[in-house]
């Protein structure tokens, strides 16, 4: 499986790049993490890195999981169709009906319409480039 981004988010490379091989190995094991966790009894991200960096440990993988890279493999998750990995501010829980995924896919649009909204008033006040 790889993640093929037509193009990375300047700014946020480290985020948006491709996964590493360090971080594929780990997909099948953070999804099969994710499906301990529902609605009713969701994950925070820092415990969640915690018994990561457990695990990983344990099988001698030598990186460290961050709040970045958490992100980003569960962004790669999401984005592949492989689990409907949900989260909230109760924490993550992977979607049990479709009434779950469906708020968690309106609220990623709310979020990608609200940081449009922030990019189209910074640019009425960005001076224009000179060509």
């Amino acid at each position: 499986i790889t993640l093929k981004i037509k193009s990375m988010v300047q700014g946020f490379e480290n985020i948006t790049n491709e996964l590493s091989a360090e971080e594929l190995v780990v997909v099948p094991y953070m999804v099969k993490a994710f499906g301990n966790y529902k609605k009713a009894n969701p994950i925070k991200s820092a415990e969640l890195i915690l018994k990561m960096n457990a695990w990983m440990k344990k099988y001698g993988l030598t990186w460290t999981m961050t709040d970045v890279k958490l992100r980003k493999i569960v962004n790669y998750i999401r984005v592949q169709s492989i689990a409907p990995i949900c989260a909230n501010s109760d924490g993550y829980f992977i979607a049990t009906t479709e009434e779950e995924l469906q708020i968690q896919i309106d609220s990623l649009r709310q979020r990608a319409n609200s940081i449009l909204s922030c990019a189209n008033g910074l640019a009425k006040i960005s001076k224009p480039q000179k060509v």
